[in-house]
Order: structure tokens, then C-alpha cells, then sequence
């Protein structure tokens, strides 16, 4: 238990630094309310991942490669596909960001963060890249 919660409060950086220190992983970045993580895949692609405390919730968000520098420029099927896939995923979701102003396609997912434990972290980690890594394989073989 890190010190700030025996009193009531919430320290980011520490829980983050516990969560990544229990799976056995490095943190790229770490801010008072924002971490990232980077994974190589087997795949050879690199994931990024993105945690952001809002609030009461922390934000996990892995940008896939997929970005189009206006609307217009979406492809439409990859879009379609990615919306269907957000009815078979158990945690996370597909959704557009702005990501260094283009529309992104992200994998996400957000937790309130007393529902977050070290296991529940490494969980949405895990899936989050795995998901992003698979889709971009996906479309690097078209």
C-alpha cells in the first residue's frame, strides 16, 4: 500500500511506479498525473502506452499507426471494422484521437482508479497492446 492511501489520498506516480514494478516493467515517462510505457512486441512493432489521471479515473490509451491528417481522410472501412471489434472486446474500446493534430485510431480504455490494482493494471496493458498490436498487423498485410 503506498503511504499517500494509509491517509486518505491518492499518489500517482507511486501506485504507477508499484503497478510497473509488480509486472516487471519499465516506465518510459512519469508525470504527476500522466505515465507512458513502451512495449516491443513480438511482432517487431513498438506499443506505446498512454495513462492519464482524471479525476477519479485513469485513462489508458495505446495510438495504433492509423492516422489521417483530416476527417475526410479516414478510411471508412477501417473505421467500420474497428466499431465492430469494440462489441467483442471485454476491456477497452476503439475510439479516434487527436494525437499531434490527427485523427488517431486508439485503443482505450478507462477504470476508476479505486477499482484499480496492480493485477487489474497489468491486465489492461496487456490487452490494450495486444489489441493495437493485432489490428496493426492486420492492415500492414493489406
Amino acid at each position: 500500500m503506498v503511504l499517500g492511501s494509509l491517509f486518505g489520498g491518492y499518489n500517482f506516480q507511486s501506485t504507477i511506479r508499484d503497478y510497473c514494478r509488480s509486472a516487471g516493467w519499465e516506465i518510459a515517462d512519469l508525470e504527476d498525473r500522466s505515465a507512458r510505457l513502451e512495449f516491443h512486441m513480438d511482432s517487431g512493432r513498438q506499443q506505446v502506452v498512454f495513462i492519464t489521471q482524471h479525476e477519479k479515473v485513469i485513462g489508458f490509451a495505446v495510438p495504433s499507426v492509423m492516422s489521417y491528417e483530416s476527417a475526410d481522410d479516414i478510411d471508412a472501412d477501417i473505421a467500420i471494422e474497428l466499431l465492430e471489434r469494440n462489441s467483442r472486446l471485454n476491456i477497452g474500446f476503439w475510439c479516434l484521437a487527436t494525437v499531434d493534430d490527427e485523427f488517431t485510431f486508439t485503443a482505450m480504455y478507462n477504470i476508476d482508479r479505486e477499482q484499480l490494482n496492480a493485477e487489474a493494471f497489468a491486465n489492461i496493458v496487456n490487452l490494450l497492446i495486444s489489441e493495437c498490436d493485432a489490428v496493426e498487423g492486420e492492415y500492414d498485410e493489406e
